[in-house]
């Protein structure tokens, strides 16, 4: 040690080193991902039908962040849409649904949601993010759905020290923005809305 720095001064440098902020991590994601879909409430049996929810499973991501530099994030997500979850009760209880539907039910309904007519599971097995710049309060990249890519923006709260990584948000996103209608049936009796809300909760492993 130089005899220009005392013993005391040693210990006040090496304490700031400790103390200095977190490099950029990268993380694998887990949490939970899933999308709400509305039945129209002004189509004559909309007293018949339900509201929905999906949530993701089997999903992968990864996610490079530093919150000294948001704008160098690169956030990647893969959603298999062959299992998503469809309402279960405790998630319909979760975002409010008072009804509950049987097995049954669900699934017919997830027969229709992976129909060639809307995600077409067989032809389009994935949903995919990746993000293209972040800011310390938004995510926006490129979500696909069907094989159509579109630019999204997501208001998120995110948080990262170097050794871990949590984001949370939601975003409207609509069918007809990736290429195909809002589920109908019974010559538009029963039918959904457009609009779809995704909600991500992403926490690293």
């Amino acid at each position: 040690m130089s005899r220009w720095i005392t013993p005391a001064a040693a210990a006040v440098l090496s304490g700031l080193a400790l103390s200095s902020p977190a490099h950029a991590g990268d993380y694998t994601l887990g949490g939970t991902l899933y999308i709400q879909v509305f039945k129209d409430p002004e189509t004559l049996g909309a007293g018949l039908s339900h509201d929905h929810v999906m949530v993701s499973r089997g999903w992968s991501g990864t996610a490079s962040y530093d919150a000294a530099d948001p704008s160098a994030c690169n956030i990647s997500i893969t959603v298999p849409v062959n299992q998503l979850d469809v309402d279960p009760q405790y998630m319909r209880q979760a975002v409010g649904y008072t009804t509950t539907l049987d097995d049954t039910q669900r699934g017919q309904v997830k027969e229709h949601m992976l129909a060639e007519g809307q995600l077409n599971g067989a032809a389009h097995p994935n949903i995919t993010f990746q993000s293209t710049t972040c800011t310390a309060d938004s995510i926006s990249g490129n979500l696909s759905i069907r094989g159509s890519s579109q630019p999204v923006t997501i208001k998120t709260k995110m948080s990262e020290d170097g050794s871990s990584f949590s984001a949370k948000g939601q975003l409207t996103i609509r069918a007809t923005q990736f290429g195909f209608q809002p589920y109908s049936a019974l010559f538009g009796q029963l039918k959904n809305r457009d609009d779809m809300k995704l909600t991500i909760k992403l926490e690293s492993k």
